[in-house]
Formats: C-alpha cells, structure tokens, sequence
C-alpha cells in the first residue's frame, strides 16, 4: 500500500510539471577558428531538438577575436549583455540553462538539464497591427508551484 501511494505521489507531482524547454546559448565569433569546427557539431545537435520545441537557441555573437564580427556590429549593446552576464571570457562558449557549460559535450549538458522539473510556463502571443512592422505582444507566465522568493530566475 505504501509503494503505491508513493508511485501516485511522484506522478501526481510530475504531472504539474511544465514542460521543459531547455536554453542553449552559443557564444561565437566570425573570426573564431575553434567555433567553426565545432559549429558541424552544434547544428546537427540543434536540428534534432528545435523542431519539436525540446529546445531554445541563442546564439551570441563577442568582439573578438575579430571586432569585425557583422552578426555582433548588428546589436553590439546585446551581445555585451548576455557575454558580461556569465562572465564569458573566451568563445566557443555553451551555456545551457544559464547553468551548464555544453562545449564540447553539449549532448550530456542537454541531458542533464532535461531531467530537472520546470515549474513554469511561459506563454508568449503576438497580436499584428495594421503592418508588419508594429503590433502587440502579450507574456503570460504561469507557476506550477511556489519558485521560492529567492529564487534567481533566468
């Protein structure tokens, strides 16, 4: 009887659960040879996981090795943010979750921050205006349970 009401207990609390998307940032630069023999890796990793929404990619662009960098010189003010967040110092550089370094076993990163529950849901909706260029979007963020008042969200 007691296994059980354990089992219905796991399962009743894993189905609050929201579903997990994991977070995959890339940080790269045009002129970074080491990012471009381990870009092959991280495009089929990504393929398999984007199209069924398993995953969100970011990729971030730094200064250096070249200043010339275009994806970088495009939105220099937040590229700067995201790098100086996690204090990144050299590129190629994979965070996953904010948390785990995925370069180069982003495969065993990913798995790892897979299994950890999500207690929040985030909707996000966007609402045309009479062009492409403006219109509304609307967040809605739903807790599943208490992320404790500490808790440092990303």
């Amino acid at each position: 009887m007691r296994i059980s009401v354990a089992v219905l207990l796991a399962l009743t609390t894993l189905s609050l659960a929201a579903e997990r998307v994991v977070l995959v940032e890339d940080f790269t630069n045009s002129g970074c040879s080491y990012c471009w023999t381990f870009e092959p890796t991280l495009n089929a990793f990504v393929d398999t996981y984007l199209a069924s929404g398993d995953l969100s990619m970011c990729r971030v662009h730094v200064n250096w090795p070249s200043s010339a960098d275009p994806v970088y010189l495009a939105n220099p003010a937040e590229q700067n943010a995201r790098w100086s967040f996690y204090n990144v110092s050299g590129v190629p550089t994979i965070k996953v979750d904010g948390i785990v370094s995925g370069y180069p076993g982003i495969q065993s990163a990913y798995d790892i921050r897979k299994t950890v529950p999500c207690y929040l849901d985030i909707y996000v909706a966007k609402n045309p205006g009479s062009d492409s260029l403006s219109g509304e979007i609307g967040i809605r963020l739903i807790a599943e349970q208490d992320l404790g008042a500490a808790a440092a969200l990303r």
